[in-house]
Protein backbone atom coordinates (compact mmCIF):
# COMPACT_ATOMS: atom_id res chain seq x y z
CA UNK A 1 0.00 0.00 0.00
CA UNK A 2 1.52 3.82 -0.80
CA UNK A 3 0.02 6.49 0.49
CA UNK A 4 -0.95 9.26 -2.09
CA UNK A 5 1.94 12.12 -3.47
CA UNK A 6 1.36 15.16 -1.57
CA UNK A 7 0.58 18.25 -3.47
CA UNK A 8 0.67 21.81 -3.09
CA UNK A 9 -1.48 23.97 -4.78
CA UNK A 10 -0.40 27.23 -5.87
CA UNK A 11 -2.36 30.25 -6.54
CA UNK A 12 -0.15 32.77 -8.95
CA UNK A 13 -1.50 36.01 -10.20
CA UNK A 14 -0.97 39.84 -10.89
CA UNK A 15 -1.03 42.42 -8.11
CA UNK A 16 -4.91 43.15 -7.47
CA UNK A 17 -6.37 39.85 -9.49
CA UNK A 18 -7.78 38.93 -5.85
CA UNK A 19 -5.08 36.37 -4.06
CA UNK A 20 -5.89 38.07 -0.56
CA UNK A 21 -9.21 37.97 -1.19
CA UNK A 22 -9.13 34.37 -2.10
CA UNK A 23 -7.34 33.47 1.15
CA UNK A 24 -10.01 35.53 3.26
CA UNK A 25 -13.25 34.24 1.74
CA UNK A 26 -11.49 30.58 2.44
CA UNK A 27 -11.02 31.62 6.09
CA UNK A 28 -14.22 33.13 6.31
CA UNK A 29 -15.95 29.73 4.78
CA UNK A 30 -14.08 27.95 7.19
CA UNK A 31 -15.35 29.48 10.54
CA UNK A 32 -19.11 29.87 8.80
CA UNK A 33 -19.57 26.63 7.03
CA UNK A 34 -16.85 24.10 7.96
CA UNK A 35 -15.96 24.04 11.19
CA UNK A 36 -13.51 21.08 10.43
CA UNK A 37 -11.01 22.84 8.23
CA UNK A 38 -8.59 25.00 10.69
CA UNK A 39 -6.54 27.77 8.85
CA UNK A 40 -3.43 28.16 9.60
CA UNK A 41 -1.62 31.39 8.69
CA UNK A 42 1.93 32.35 9.63
CA UNK A 43 2.03 36.38 9.51
CA UNK A 44 4.08 37.85 6.60
CA UNK A 45 4.59 41.07 7.62
CA UNK A 46 8.39 42.31 6.86
CA UNK A 47 9.15 39.25 5.18
CA UNK A 48 11.25 39.35 2.74
CA UNK A 49 13.62 36.50 0.56
CA UNK A 50 16.59 38.01 1.76
CA UNK A 51 17.77 39.00 5.48
CA UNK A 52 19.76 42.23 4.50
CA UNK A 53 15.68 43.52 3.12
CA UNK A 54 13.67 42.05 6.03
CA UNK A 55 12.74 38.76 7.20
CA UNK A 56 13.03 35.51 6.16
CA UNK A 57 9.93 32.88 6.53
CA UNK A 58 11.82 30.41 8.06
CA UNK A 59 10.57 26.47 9.34
CA UNK A 60 10.74 27.63 12.71
CA UNK A 61 8.35 30.23 11.94
CA UNK A 62 5.72 27.99 10.63
CA UNK A 63 6.18 24.97 13.36
CA UNK A 64 5.42 27.78 15.90
CA UNK A 65 2.02 28.75 13.75
CA UNK A 66 1.28 25.74 13.62
CA UNK A 67 1.35 25.25 17.78
CA UNK A 68 -0.22 28.90 18.14
CA UNK A 69 -3.12 27.82 16.03
CA UNK A 70 -3.64 24.03 17.24
CA UNK A 71 -2.70 24.74 21.05
CA UNK A 72 -2.86 28.48 21.64
CA UNK A 73 -0.48 29.74 24.89
CA UNK A 74 1.08 26.58 24.65
CA UNK A 75 5.59 26.34 25.36
CA UNK A 76 6.71 26.33 21.98
CA UNK A 77 10.16 24.31 22.47
CA UNK A 78 13.59 25.61 21.52
CA UNK A 79 15.27 22.81 20.29
CA UNK A 80 14.05 21.88 16.48
CA UNK A 81 13.76 18.27 17.04
CA UNK A 82 11.18 19.02 19.84
CA UNK A 83 9.35 21.40 18.13
CA UNK A 84 8.91 19.28 14.93
CA UNK A 85 7.41 16.36 17.45
CA UNK A 86 5.13 19.00 19.06
CA UNK A 87 3.75 19.73 15.65
CA UNK A 88 3.40 16.02 14.62
CA UNK A 89 1.68 15.50 17.82
CA UNK A 90 -0.36 18.40 17.30
CA UNK A 91 -1.63 17.72 13.87
CA UNK A 92 -1.86 14.05 14.09
CA UNK A 93 -4.14 14.52 17.40
CA UNK A 94 -6.09 17.11 15.80
CA UNK A 95 -6.61 14.94 12.47
CA UNK A 96 -7.80 11.88 14.55
CA UNK A 97 -10.66 13.99 16.03
CA UNK A 98 -11.97 14.93 13.11
CA UNK A 99 -10.05 18.35 11.81
CA UNK A 100 -8.72 18.68 8.45
CA UNK A 101 -5.86 21.67 8.39
CA UNK A 102 -4.43 24.32 5.35
CA UNK A 103 -1.19 26.01 6.03
CA UNK A 104 -1.76 28.76 3.77
CA UNK A 105 1.42 31.35 2.86
CA UNK A 106 0.40 34.92 1.33
CA UNK A 107 3.22 36.60 -0.70
CA UNK A 108 4.54 33.04 -1.47
CA UNK A 109 7.31 34.70 -4.42
CA UNK A 110 8.92 35.64 -0.71
CA UNK A 111 9.65 32.16 0.38
CA UNK A 112 13.25 31.66 0.81
CA UNK A 113 13.60 28.04 -1.54
CA UNK A 114 14.75 26.25 1.80
CA UNK A 115 11.70 26.89 3.40
CA UNK A 116 9.74 25.67 0.17
CA UNK A 117 11.77 22.47 0.69
CA UNK A 118 10.68 21.74 4.41
CA UNK A 119 7.25 22.38 3.62
CA UNK A 120 7.50 19.60 1.32
CA UNK A 121 9.12 17.80 4.46
CA UNK A 122 6.36 19.05 6.63
CA UNK A 123 4.25 17.22 4.52
CA UNK A 124 5.71 14.16 4.56
CA UNK A 125 6.62 14.11 8.11
CA UNK A 126 3.58 14.82 10.21
CA UNK A 127 1.81 11.92 8.24
CA UNK A 128 -0.54 9.65 10.47
CA UNK A 129 0.16 6.55 8.62
CA UNK A 130 -0.72 7.22 5.03
CA UNK A 131 -3.01 9.96 5.70
CA UNK A 132 -1.57 13.75 5.04
CA UNK A 133 -2.38 15.82 8.01
CA UNK A 134 -1.72 19.35 6.50
CA UNK A 135 -2.18 20.87 3.03
CA UNK A 136 -0.04 23.71 2.03
CA UNK A 137 -1.75 26.95 -0.17
CA UNK A 138 0.65 29.12 -1.79
CA UNK A 139 -0.51 32.77 -3.33
CA UNK A 140 1.90 34.62 -5.20
CA UNK A 141 2.81 37.05 -7.99
CA UNK A 142 2.60 34.95 -11.06
CA UNK A 143 6.25 36.03 -12.83
CA UNK A 144 7.86 35.92 -9.57
CA UNK A 145 6.54 32.75 -8.04
CA UNK A 146 6.79 31.07 -11.65
CA UNK A 147 10.48 32.18 -11.36
CA UNK A 148 10.88 30.63 -7.88
CA UNK A 149 9.74 27.32 -8.98
CA UNK A 150 11.46 26.58 -12.60
CA UNK A 151 10.98 22.84 -13.37
CA UNK A 152 14.52 24.07 -14.23
CA UNK A 153 15.78 24.93 -10.51
CA UNK A 154 17.19 21.52 -9.28
CA UNK A 155 17.25 22.69 -5.60
CA UNK A 156 13.51 22.87 -5.67
CA UNK A 157 13.10 19.77 -8.01
CA UNK A 158 11.53 18.12 -5.18
CA UNK A 159 9.07 20.80 -4.38
CA UNK A 160 8.05 21.54 -8.11
CA UNK A 161 7.39 17.88 -9.10
CA UNK A 162 4.31 17.95 -6.18
CA UNK A 163 3.15 21.54 -6.85
CA UNK A 164 0.19 22.32 -8.77
CA UNK A 165 -0.08 26.10 -10.21
CA UNK A 166 -3.12 27.79 -10.49
CA UNK A 167 -3.00 30.95 -12.57
CA UNK A 168 -5.81 33.87 -11.74
CA UNK A 169 -6.23 35.40 -14.89
CA UNK A 170 -7.75 39.25 -15.51
CA UNK A 171 -11.79 39.43 -15.99
CA UNK A 172 -12.05 40.50 -19.59
CA UNK A 173 -15.49 38.74 -20.64
CA UNK A 174 -16.58 38.51 -16.85
CA UNK A 175 -15.89 41.76 -15.81
CA UNK A 176 -19.93 42.39 -16.68
CA UNK A 177 -20.82 39.56 -14.62
CA UNK A 178 -18.21 40.42 -11.71
CA UNK A 179 -19.67 43.71 -11.87
CA UNK A 180 -23.60 42.40 -11.61
CA UNK A 181 -22.09 40.30 -8.75
CA UNK A 182 -20.48 42.96 -6.58
CA UNK A 183 -23.93 45.42 -7.24
CA UNK A 184 -26.58 42.88 -6.13
CA UNK A 185 -24.59 42.12 -3.20
CA UNK A 186 -25.59 45.28 -1.92
CA UNK A 187 -29.13 45.01 -3.41
CA UNK A 188 -28.64 47.77 -6.28
CA UNK A 189 -29.91 47.16 -9.41
CA UNK A 190 -26.63 47.22 -11.63
CA UNK A 191 -28.75 48.46 -14.98
CA UNK A 192 -29.57 51.54 -12.85
CA UNK A 193 -25.85 52.21 -12.22
CA UNK A 194 -24.45 51.28 -15.54
CA UNK A 195 -25.39 51.06 -19.85
CA UNK A 196 -24.87 48.06 -21.26
CA UNK A 197 -21.56 49.08 -22.96
CA UNK A 198 -20.38 50.32 -19.71
CA UNK A 199 -17.76 46.45 -19.24
CA UNK A 200 -16.93 46.53 -22.57
CA UNK A 201 -15.35 50.07 -22.38
CA UNK A 202 -13.94 48.95 -18.79
CA UNK A 203 -12.16 46.25 -20.73
CA UNK A 204 -11.23 48.29 -23.93
CA UNK A 205 -9.68 50.90 -21.38
CA UNK A 206 -7.62 48.13 -19.49
CA UNK A 207 -6.44 46.54 -22.53
CA UNK A 208 -2.90 47.82 -23.50
CA UNK A 209 -2.54 48.91 -26.96
CA UNK A 210 0.68 47.84 -29.20
CA UNK A 211 3.24 45.62 -28.17
CA UNK A 212 5.53 45.76 -25.05
CA UNK A 213 9.47 46.47 -24.73
CA UNK A 214 9.97 43.03 -25.12
CA UNK A 215 7.61 42.90 -28.48
CA UNK A 216 5.12 40.54 -27.62
CA UNK A 217 1.41 41.39 -27.59
CA UNK A 218 0.94 43.79 -24.51
CA UNK A 219 -1.57 41.86 -22.00
CA UNK A 220 -4.93 42.59 -20.64
CA UNK A 221 -4.89 43.98 -16.62
CA UNK A 222 -8.46 43.70 -16.32
CA UNK A 223 -7.81 42.52 -12.51
CA UNK A 224 -10.41 42.79 -9.81
CA UNK A 225 -8.98 46.13 -8.28
CA UNK A 226 -8.40 47.79 -11.61
CA UNK A 227 -11.84 47.21 -12.24
CA UNK A 228 -12.71 48.79 -9.67
CA UNK A 229 -10.79 51.98 -9.08
CA UNK A 230 -11.72 52.46 -12.82
CA UNK A 231 -15.45 51.63 -12.02
CA UNK A 232 -15.04 54.14 -9.14
CA UNK A 233 -13.76 56.78 -11.26
CA UNK A 234 -16.35 56.18 -13.56
CA UNK A 235 -19.13 56.59 -11.65
CA UNK A 236 -17.27 59.84 -9.66
CA UNK A 237 -17.05 61.21 -13.24
CA UNK A 238 -20.86 60.59 -14.38
CA UNK A 239 -21.66 62.43 -10.60
CA UNK A 240 -19.86 65.46 -11.62
CA UNK A 241 -21.15 66.31 -15.04
CA UNK A 242 -24.97 65.44 -13.98
CA UNK A 243 -25.46 61.58 -15.80
CA UNK A 244 -27.57 59.12 -14.42
CA UNK A 245 -25.84 56.27 -15.87
CA UNK A 246 -21.88 55.32 -16.21
CA UNK A 247 -21.34 54.77 -20.14
CA UNK A 248 -18.52 53.45 -22.00
CA UNK A 249 -18.45 56.91 -23.56
CA UNK A 250 -17.29 58.28 -20.27
CA UNK A 251 -15.01 55.27 -19.34
CA UNK A 252 -13.11 56.06 -22.91
CA UNK A 253 -12.67 59.53 -21.43
CA UNK A 254 -11.05 58.68 -18.33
Amino acid sequence: MAGEKPKLPGHSGEPGCGKTILRRDLFQRAQEEDKSLIIIQPYVTGMEEREDRGEPLRARHIAEAIIDTLSPGARVPQSSQRRNRLVHELLRASHQGGATHALIIDEAQSIPKPTLRHLKRLIDETRDGHAQTIGVILLGQTKELGAKLSPQDATVREVTQRIGIITLGPLDNEIGPYLTHKFKRHKVDPDKIMEKDAPDALRARLTLAGRNRNGRDAASIAYPLAVNNLMTAAMNATVRIGGKKVTGEIIAEL
